[in-house]
């Protein structure tokens, strides 16, 4: 992550106007409705990076909406790290299966 992006997500983590309630964000922003928010910060877990846009305070929940911005694009670091991590291992995957079916073609005499 470079210092810069570092830089920028301290100042928009740290700066208290820009963590909008999710109803607010929804009347602010009609292309994302109350329901699509909720099911999509449930998974804050499993999504790379989510959970940095989303604060849930005493029952209600936060976005932080230049950070969420930045998720929606895939700019935060850690989603192009996630990419990348989830891409070496597919390959290694299929380097795997391709030696797997050399091995069982050269038993066969193909």
């Amino acid at each position: 992550m470079t210092t810069l992006l570092t830089e920028k997500i301290t100042e928009y983590t740290v700066d208290l106007n820009n963590w909008l309630p999710v109803a607010i964000v929804v009347g602010r922003y009609p292309q994302f409705t109350l329901s699509q928010l909720n099911a999509l910060f449930r998974l804050r877990r499993v999504k790379p990076c989510l959970s940095i846009c989303y604060r849930r305070i005493g029952g209600q929940g936060y976005i932080n909406v230049p950070l969420f911005g930045f998720w929606l694009s895939g700019l935060l670091p850690d989603q192009q790290m996630w990419w990348h991590k989830w891409v070496r291992v597919s390959l290694l995957q299929v380097v795997k299966y391709l030696r797997l079916a050399l091995i069982i073609a050269s038993m066969f005499g193909a």
